[in-house]
């Protein structure tokens, strides 16, 4: 049974609009919290547990992403819960997401 070495987070809170020196400051914080949280091991038996849209994880280049409250916001529509509890390693480059998606992947998913 394979497994992932990944840390996982949800998605960010969005607030109310904030200035940009101010929206900097909080990705520095944010940046520095996640930096700081433990790395855990996942293997694809749970991530399988996660694939509904009330409770959806994806693995993508060997991380673990909680992208629960994004698929609402997700440009594709409800494409994305293809990758609903699986691998989509493949899924996300494939369809070939821009430079800005692999950011928000990494920005405010990871």
């Amino acid at each position: 049974m394979s497994s992932f070495l990944a840390s996982f987070f949800g998605t960010s809170e969005t607030g109310a609009p904030i200035d940009k020196d101010s929206n900097d400051e909080q990705k520095t914080k944010e940046k520095q919290s996640n930096e700081k949280k433990e790395t855990t091991e996942y293997t694809m038996e749970e991530v399988r547990k996660h694939n509904t849209e009330s409770d959806c994880w994806m693995v993508i280049n060997n991380r673990v992403y909680d992208i629960t409250n994004f698929i609402e916001d997700h440009p594709g529509g409800d494409i994305i819960m293809d990758g609903a509890g699986k691998d989509s390693t493949d899924l996300f480059h494939d369809i070939g997401h821009s430079r800005s998606a692999q950011e928000i992947l990494d920005d405010e998913l990871w």
